[in-house]
């Protein structure tokens, strides 16, 4: 037999009020409110018809038998409930001998009928459907709405033959049901919330629903139409929840208009549109003048720039234009390269795009045409566009001034939380994520993490030294992921054999190496992994020193009796999207330039708040003979700096350092011969 017990789990407190405003007067002039208020507490009620199931099997007469049970559940919670069945075992257990037991189905795709039950096994089903086996915790009914009595029919069943001992087989299970979470709003959607599956989020500045799905670009988009009512909603939450550049006066944003006498728009604003779409199956939406899509930021011909501000949510924005930009990668997508994959709806795997049509003084050519605002100007008052027709064309490339009202589709926003790789981030990435944001992003070459993060220059760092090690990496994976060419790629891998180049182009002990080798023309590298004696925390690493042959990814390799570079470097070992930084001052004095330079000012010229900004790892590798580095640098003492190469050229084979360390009276240092190591941090490229 089988003992089944009822449990129920609480949930976030739901109240619903009911407000009753009574006005009371008189001959005088007095008047008094009183409020009615009601307050419904949240509920899940679970009621079955017994505690008990049981069936009763004989080897010979009925080796079969199965028993119906049903669990209904009732709930006043908005988003509905889920249940699951679990227990500790999933076994049937022998009452007066817990040696014996008959254990669950097999695991099998299709499930079993009566007739191809396992014997000696125990299962159960839903529904009309086939026997399965049991799997505690496993969901087994649910809804999405509130319910008043949703009934979940189940059956269990026992198979045996004559070597199943007799005896009583009992099993407790445990029915769990817990309200639905509230969606979450799409205002504050973790990125790992968005799948390639649709999912349904809610706009908290008025309610409506919206579907969000990651496409083939990588990317994530509403696959609705935006429907938001300029005059429908709150202010404060509207200003709160848009990507609106302050200041902004609230007149201005209600209105969706400049000032009266400069507005160019003396058409409707905004024009709500009732309908969906036959083929896409999504909403039309609302149709919008740029001066309403931008919020109220872009209402004039003078203005000739592309858009930062919108009616999206926040975290959202209308996306960028053009054949390059994100309407044009995503057509380029071959799940999306027709006008029909475009159009088709989500369940027919398309992009949903909704024929709105489009208007200027009316509605015009709406169930056969889609026109979507980007962010994208292209000349005076004319904005990029993505436009669509039922006979089959699209463009990335039209445009229309910005009097005309179209449809808005939002991109989510991307900063540096949201990608894996190093190699992944792009300039709109850097620019949307906020100063003081990290992340730990993997190195395709070598799957190596590192920290990341946007530092007060505007700029996103490594925050760790760079640990690539050429000599252990495989060509292919540098090949792409480097910012080098491949001909000097495979010279660092495996040397020219024949002059100026060396035989080995690679050694990780400098003990090793020959003196020709050391002459400036190899890679030559000392990794160093002692976290206790050298590391700034228990997780870092001072990682890899190189020499300026390594750095310039077999760029800048002859030695300076052979040919001098008074060039900056223009390739490196960094990956692909990042890049060295520069350093051009020539003297100790103030202000400084370049990359560190403008780093160091805007830490207010603060080398603690610099140090600390940067992560700075105190060491540094050192030679120009074959002996080992200095194995961490100053023992890794907590002051000490950390020595890094640039892009910078000096004089003939040297190349400017940079010191980042809280000890030092300086941040820069002069030019130092290429042929000696030092650590490497590179910054991600902006454009």
């Amino acid at each position: 037999m089988i003992k089944v017990i009822q449990k129920t789990n609480k949930f976030f407190l739901l109240s619903i009020l009911s407000l009753i405003s009574i006005t009371v007067a008189n001959n005088s002039v007095y008047a008094e409110t009183a409020t009615y208020q009601t307050q419904v507490s949240p509920s899940i009620m679970i009621t079955m018809p017994t505690d008990l199931i049981e069936v009763v099997v004989d080897p010979s007469n009925k080796p079969f038998d199965s028993a119906d049970f049903s669990v209904s559940v009732s709930t006043n919670n908005l988003t509905g409930y889920y249940m699951t069945m679990s227990s500790n075992t999933t076994d049937l257990v022998k009452t007066n001998d817990i040696t014996k037991t008959i254990p669950t189905l097999s695991t099998n795709e299709n499930g079993y009928t009566e007739e191809t039950f396992e014997t000696n096994k125990w299962g159960y089903k839903i529904g009309s459907g086939n026997y399965v086996p049991f799997v505690s915790g496993v969901r087994i009914a649910g809804a999405d709405t509130p319910t008043n009595g949703d009934v979940t029919n189940l059956a269990f069943a026992t198979k045996v033959d004559f070597l199943q001992s007799e005896g009583v087989y009992r099993g407790v299970l445990e029915f769990f049901v817990v309200g639905n979470p509230l969606p979450l709003t799409i205002q504050n959607l973790p990125d790992n919330y968005c799948t390639t599956d649709p999912v349904a989020t809610i706009d908290s500045r008025d309610g409506q629903e919206y579907i969000i799905q990651r496409l083939a670009d990588g990317n994530c988009w509403m696959m609705d139409n935006l429907n938001l009512g300029a005059t429908d909603i709150n202010m404060d939450l509207n200003k709160d929840n848009t990507n609106v550049e302050e200041p902004i006066s609230v007149a201005t944003f209600n209105s969706w208009r400049k000032e009266s006498g400069t507005s160019i728009f003396d058409a409707p604003e905004l024009i709500p549109v009732d309908g969906i779409d036959s083929v896409a199956g999504t909403k039309y939406g609302t149709l919008y003048n740029f001066c309403a899509a931008s919020a109220g930021t872009i209402c004039t011909t003078a203005n000739s720039e592309d858009s930062t501000s919108d009616l999206c949510p926040a975290g959202w924005r209308i996306p960028t234009g053009n054949d390059d930009g994100e309407f044009g990668n995503l057509y380029a997508q071959e799940a999306y390269n027709t006008a029909a994959k475009m159009r088709a709806s989500i369940s027919d795997g398309g992009a949903a795009f909704a024929n709105a049509g489009y208007a200027r003084w009316s509605l015009t050519n709406q169930g056969s045409e889609a026109w979507y605002w980007s962010s994208t100007h292209q000349y005076n008052d004319y904005m990029y566009n993505l436009y669509i027709n039922s006979s089959g064309n699209v463009s990335t490339s039209y445009t229309r001034n910005r009097q005309y009202l179209l449809s808005v589709r939002c991109i989510k926003k991307k900063d540096i939380t949201s990608v894996v790789y190093l190699q992944d981030l792009t300039p709109q990435i850097i620019e949307e994520t906020a100063i003081g944001t990290t992340a730990t992003l993997k190195d395709k070459r070598d799957n190596e993490n590192y920290l990341v993060g946007k530092l007060a220059d505007g700029n996103v760092w490594l925050l760790e030294n760079l640990r690539l090690d050429i000599s252990t990496v495989p060509l292919e994976n540098l090949q792409g992921n480097t910012n080098a060419p491949d001909d000097a790629l495979n010279y660092l891998k495996n040397g020219g054999g024949t002059s100026p180049y060396a035989i080995n182009a690679i050694s990780t002990n400098p003990s090793t190496l020959t003196s020709e080798q050391t002459s400036g023309h190899i890679f030559t590298s000392f990794r160093d992994t002692n976290e206790t004696n050298h590391a700034k925390t228990g997780t870092s690493k001072i990682g890899v020193f190189y020499n300026y042959c390594a750095v310039s990814a077999g760029t800048y390799c002859m030695s300076w009796s052979m040919n001098t570079f008074d060039n900056d470097a223009t390739q490196d070992i960094c990956p692909a999207g990042w890049r060295l930084p520069t350093n051009p001052r020539t003297t100790n004095t103030i202000p400084p330039s370049g990359d560190l330079g403008n780093l160091y000012i805007a830490y207010g010229s603060d080398m603690s708040a610099l140090t600390a900004a940067f992560n700075t790892i105190p060491s540094y590798g050192y030679y120009s003979t074959p002996y080992l580095a200095y194995n961490g640098g100053y023992n890794g003492g907590g002051n000490n700096p950390n020595y890094l190469w640039t892009a910078s050229s000096e004089t003939n084979n040297s190349m400017r350092l940079s010191i980042i360390g809280p000890g030092e009276t300086y941040w820069y240092a002069g030019g130092t011969d290429r042929t000696r190591a030092f650590s490497v941090r590179c910054l991600a490229k902006t454009e």
